[in-house]
């Protein structure tokens, strides 16, 4: 076998190691270099095939710890990076704001890791409760407020304000009816969300008016504002 002596960098360069790590696995090349600077000048002759087996596991090793330390270091840069993120910036903040547009790769991966899962947004939460469970604890961490489930279409009996039973039934196509005894079938429309709903009816001239705000649970209808509960038929 012919040796050939090699410069530190120069081993490092023929093992294709970056400039940055060399430092960080030294020692494991330091075996080897030791090994052949004991031999070096020295008149005993080699067995070459356990040199050549004695470089190769040496040379195996110093690849391994390169493997190790990369893998290391984009751990690092993964940890800081979401260190750096403010998860509930990125859910409480509206889309087009610089935040969320500048970092919106890095806040989809912490709610992926956050979740447990692999591409939230396109999660249906309805179909995974274990994931909608851990969605909702994320949602009251960043802003104290439980998440409201409940369904809003649907039809709700109750009370009125002139002591009449009353039917108010509620579309998934926005629209609404309420029907009174003793009172004609006013029809109209609703808006917003379950936590703060607002009712529209018509008033005798076809004027839209504000027939009042509600919250919906999964068990009824609440009027706001001293109005009357109705349940959930």
């Amino acid at each position: 076998m012919t040796f050939e002596s090699r410069t530190y960098d120069q081993t490092m360069s023929s093992l294709q190691i970056d400039a940055e790590t060399k430092d960080r696995y030294l020692d494991a090349l330091g075996k080897m270099i030791e090994f052949l600077k004991s031999i070096k000048n020295t008149e005993q002759v080699f067995n070459t095939q356990k040199l050549d087996s004695y470089y190769n596991t040496c040379a195996y090793e110093i690849e391994k710890a390169r493997v190790r330390i990369l893998e290391k270091q984009k751990d690092s840069n993964i940890s800081n990076n979401e260190l750096a993120i403010d998860i509930c910036r990125c859910l409480t903040e509206p889309q087009n704001s610089e935040y969320n547009i500048k970092n919106k790769t890095a806040c989809d991966d912490a709610i992926d890791k956050e979740l447990g899962v692999v591409h939230w947004s396109s999660i249906n939460f309805r179909e995974n409760k274990a994931v909608s469970q851990r969605w909702d604890d994320l949602v009251y961490k960043c802003t104290g407020k439980k998440p409201n489930h409940a369904e809003i279409a649907g039809e709700y009996v109750g009370t009125n304000n002139f002591g009449s039973q009353s039917v108010i039934t509620l579309y998934n196509s926005g629209t609404l009816i309420i029907q009174s005894e003793g009172l004609e079938m006013i029809g109209g429309r609703w808006t917003g969300t379950a936590d703060d709903l607002n009712l529209y009816t018509k008033d005798d001239f076809g004027n839209e008016v504000l027939f009042g705000n509600a919250k919906i649970r999964e068990d009824g209808l609440q009027i706001t504002s001293g109005g009357g509960f109705y349940r959930r038929r």
